[in-house]
């Protein structure tokens, strides 16, 4: 092990590294607050899991699907009481469950089968709270769901593509300085055409759609500060 210069410095066995020190099973690598100890991989008592909540206790974790599946279910249950009114079944009421209930299922086969990700509980925690105020929002007027179904899956293929961007950080170099360039294009576009909200020119409305650059700027910000680290 070898420290590269950190301000706490690396530890092994309680004392300070100068120089690359040799580790050995059953020693304790100290990086900062954290202890890592070197065990043999073929140990008998080594349990692999990859349960978020509870590692200790070895349990398998729950499948993306059928975490997806329950969240479908729950947009069901809220839905239900919005289908059927007086008049009969309700087809507006209706739309809004299916149709994000179909993209957020076409999101999670991109994910899986092209992006080959593993994990998916941060887009079906998205999904979860983005359903859920579409469908009420669906509720009380089925016509104001289509900006923001529209916005849902706008936002899905853009997060695809930034995954697949990122893959490959040699690519983000080569990108960096037009992505620079963009982003200063987008603020010097909100002194153009921003919509004065709350003191703030933050907001530009096109065709019916309000979008705020500086949250793309976020992002550019990101990709070209990571790729300036060494």
């Amino acid at each position: 092990v070898d420290d590269t210069g950190s301000k706490s410095g690396v530890r092994v066995n309680g004392r300070k590294i100068k120089e690359t020190a040799p580790v050995h099973i059953g020693d304790t690598v100290s990086i900062g607050t954290t202890n890592l100890v070197m065990h043999k991989a073929s140990r008998p008592n080594a349990q692999k899991s990859s349960w978020f909540f509870d590692r200790r206790k070895g349990k398998r974790s729950i499948s993306p699907a059928l975490l997806l599946f329950f969240v479908t279910l729950f947009h069901l249950m809220i839905s239900l009481p919005l289908w059927f009114t007086a008049e009969g079944f309700q087809l507006d009421a209706f739309l809004p469950f299916g149709l994000v209930t179909a993209l957020g299922w076409v999101f999670f086969l991109i994910s899986r089968k092209l992006l080959h990700r593993v994990n998916f509980e941060l887009e079906t925690l998205a999904l979860f709270l983005s359903g859920t105020g579409i469908i009420v929002i669906g509720g009380v007027d089925p016509k104001d769901t289509t900006t923001q179904i529209v916005s849902m899956a706008v936002g899905m293929a853009l997060f695809c593509f930034i995954l697949w961007f990122i893959e490959q950080p040699d690519r983000v170099m080569r990108w960096r300085m037009l992505i620079l360039i963009g982003a200063l294009g987008l603020l010097a576009l909100n002194l153009l055409l921003g919509k004065v909200i709350g003191g703030a020119a933050n907001w530009i409305t096109i065709g019916g759609f309000s979008i705020q650059p500086s949250e793309f700027v976020k992002i550019a910000l990101i990709f070209v500060g990571t790729s300036t680290l060494n």
